[in-house]
């Protein structure tokens, strides 16, 4: 999974590259500004879940006291992106 997200990022970098390949090749459909927002915004959140599991594998005990931190930052970090999230938002557990 973590491949994807560095693929991600890499789009992420590449976007004016990407939209100009894309001007010469009318079969390729451009993302809208939305999807890219969506993109900027999964890649900083699945970052957040990449930090918390080299965290927890990287104890040696993870214990319980470390998962409820834990979850409050998970959580904060899906409710305060911008708009580009909105998908998860909607199915995150309460």
């Amino acid at each position: 999974m973590w491949k994807q997200v560095i693929m991600l990022e890499r789009l992420l970098e590449q976007h004016d590259a990407f939209t100009l390949v894309r001007g010469g090749v009318p079969s390729m459909k451009n993302l809208s500004p939305q999807q890219w927002l969506t993109v900027a915004d999964l890649v900083a959140a699945l970052h957040s879940f990449l930090d918390v599991t080299q965290e927890m594998s990287g104890a040696a005990y993870p214990t319980f006291s470390m998962v409820i931190p834990i979850l409050h930052g998970l959580q904060h970090v899906l409710q305060t992106t911008s708009s580009g999230l909105d998908v998860l938002r909607e199915r995150q557990v309460p």
